[in-house]
């Protein structure tokens, strides 16, 4: 008797586990990543509910080195869910326990509760320790960020320089090309950027500079970079503690793969893209005025989404679910074909990263505006 009710126990387990695992997969196919805890049709809010249970679980497994990818975890995780919201259909809560075994998967890899590529700042400030913290303060025409540094950062976060280290010099490929990959690397080294640590990057910028250290190392091959949400500004207004002086960070191991981890798109191929989104202000988009660059307009076909939308009155992202809705009103989040692009490839990744926080995948134009004007032959719009 023991045995069959063993055995009808365990082909439960496991059919459960095969639903929630073949969802993970679904979920992975559509959004492009394996991580990403926002996505799924309501989010992880009923996962909230049970976040310090699972926490204190997996605390336990790290000690013993188990990995909580097995399907008795994952029945226990759906059988929670129900527990919590039993009102909720059965393809619901397979939906939300896979958004929640990823949640615990990330709580069992790196100790700290993932909430995507977005951390609080109390949340790093409370785990300060297990993370790789940048400082990528820079604003077109603003202070010197290495000057701001210096007078204060966040305990142990080296600086950045977005010309110096985030870009090439202007040409042919923009305001701010890619940066060449043995340069780039060797910034990241300075900075003690490591493969195996996760990565906290933030600016004065309400995370538009921040972002582009977010794609960047991303798209060169680091599994785990997070923006400080709200950024500096945040940090203060939360009373956290600051640190002033230069910071020499013990060099990191960053390496640069070949194999890159976020998508782009070439001049060439731009006019091709579904849903262009531009990041730029409206007035920009119009081509009612520009500010920066020799020519006004903007690329056939772009739709705008301007990065002020990302956010809210506080400067920090707005949640999900209104991201998404943000990226719905122009086709984004039903389209397989997704670029971004702004004045110079930065602040395009701030687009990016509020789509990623809204589970929609998109390309990078690292021209973008200013790399689409050096040829005069290419086309624009205005208006």
């Amino acid at each position: 008797m023991d045995d069959a009710r063993e055995k009808d126990d365990g082909a439960r387990i496991d059919a459960i586990a095969g639903e929630i695992a073949a969802e993970r997969r679904r979920q992975v196919t559509r959004w492009g990543r394996q991580d990403h805890p926002s996505i799924g049709p309501a989010g992880s809010e009923p996962f909230g509910r049970i976040a310090d249970r699972w926490k204190a679980i997996n605390d336990a497994r790290m000690e013993t080195g188990a990995h909580s990818w097995d399907a008795i975890l994952l029945e226990e995780v759906f059988e929670a869910l129900a527990e919590s919201d039993p009102a909720r259909r059965r393809a619901e809560l397979v939906q939300l326990a896979a958004v929640a075994a990823a949640e615990i998967e990330a709580i069992d890899r790196f100790g700290v509760l993932r909430r995507g590529p977005l951390i609080s700042p109390r949340e790093l400030a409370g785990n300060l320790d297990r993370f790789t913290v940048i400082d990528v303060r820079y604003l077109m025409g603003g202070p010197l960020g290495g000057e701001q540094h210096a007078a204060g950062h966040v305990a142990g976060a080296a600086y950045v320089d977005m010309d110096r280290d985030l870009a090439d010099p202007p040409g042919a490929g923009g305001r701010h090309p890619l940066p060449e990959e043995t340069r780039f690397e060797e910034a990241m080294r300075r900075a003690g950027v490591r493969a195996d640590r996760p990565v906290v990057a933030y600016d004065d910028w309400q995370g538009r500079g921040a972002a582009r250290a977010w794609w960047l190392l991303r798209f060169h091959g680091h599994p785990d970079v997070r923006v400080l949400d709200g950024g500096w500004s945040a940090w203060l207004a939360d009373g956290l503690p600051v640190e002033s002086g230069a910071v020499h960070a013990e060099p990191g191991d960053f390496t640069v793969s070949p194999d890159k981890g976020m998508p782009v798109v070439e001049a060439d191929d731009v006019l091709g893209v579904e849903v262009l989104v531009d990041a730029r202000a409206a007035e920009r988009f119009s081509g009612a005025t520009e500010p920066v660059d020799p020519v006004a307009g903007r690329i056939p076909g772009a739709v705008n989404v301007p990065t002020t939308a990302n956010l809210d009155e506080y400067g920090r992202f707005l949640p999900a679910h209104r991201l998404r809705e943000a990226y719905a009103r122009v086709g984004a989040d039903a389209s397989d074909s997704v670029a971004a692009y702004c004045g110079s490839g930065v602040t395009a990744t701030h687009d990016l990263l509020a789509m990623e926080v809204a589970g929609i995948r998109g390309a990078l134009y690292p021209g973008s505006w200013s790399g689409w004007i050096t040829d005069p032959d290419r086309p624009i719009e205005t208006g």
